[in-house]
């Protein structure tokens, strides 16, 4: 079993690597002409690699590598695509184009497809185990009642816009500010991991100002 980042080559320039979990070297993947950016991911059968980068002389775009068979990595989306996340069946990547709005690119034959039922200022963060649905985190906006942001995550199905409030996570106390940053769910989607940032200060009383 491998861990699939990025580092710097021992070679010179930065390149996806494949780093043992148990004992043993370091695999390394060089992309000649192409830096890898952002997200990578393996696909289902472990023998292809889905990643973000930059093409010399070109913008950033959405990639897939057969690392048993080798060869030049094979673009999958348009120049100027980012943010890109690999389904969990590893049929579609879906990314930010560069006219803003977020598509589903297929890794295999097929149209790209615009995303349905994204609001204003929503971001999808991360595909649910079945392939079928995205989770989205909202925009942070003060709901009826509230008197603290929650962070909102919604399940959301691209092709039919169909969509779920998933999660409302609130700050952790409501004095200190901060708020809930990146947001991960398990593969059941039952159990999140998240960072959340809070801010505090310290009040002085100072006397005998002249």
């Amino acid at each position: 079993d491998f861990v699939l980042a990025g580092a710097n080559a021992p070679s010179g320039g930065f390149e996806l690597v494949l780093f043992p979990v148990r004992a043993g070297e370091p695999k390394w993947l060089p992309t000649p002409g192409i830096t890898p950016r952002g997200r990578g991911a393996f696909f289902p059968d472990g023998k292809r690699i889905f990643f973000m980068g930059t093409e010399n002389g070109h913008g950033p775009r959405a990639f897939v590598l057969d690392s048993e068979r080798g060869g030049p990595p094979r673009p999958v989306s348009p120049e100027g695509t980012r943010r890109g996340i690999l389904s969990a069946d590893g049929r579609s990547v879906c990314a930010r184009a560069a006219d803003g709005d977020w598509y589903l690119y297929p890794t295999d034959k097929g149209e790209p497809q615009r995303v349905v039922g994204l609001g204003f200022g929503e971001e999808p963060t991360q595909w649910a185990a079945d392939g079928r649905h995205l989770y989205v985190r909202g925009s942070d906006e003060l709901q009826p009642g509230e008197s603290v942001l929650a962070a909102r995550v919604y399940r959301l199905d691209p092709w039919s816009g169909a969509r779920e409030l998933w999660r409302a996570i609130p700050p952790i106390t409501s004095t200190t500010g901060g708020g809930v940053e990146n947001v991960f769910f398990s593969a059941d989607g039952r159990t999140c991991i998240y960072t959340h940032s809070r801010y505090s200060s310290d009040l002085f009383l100072a006397e005998g100002w002249k």
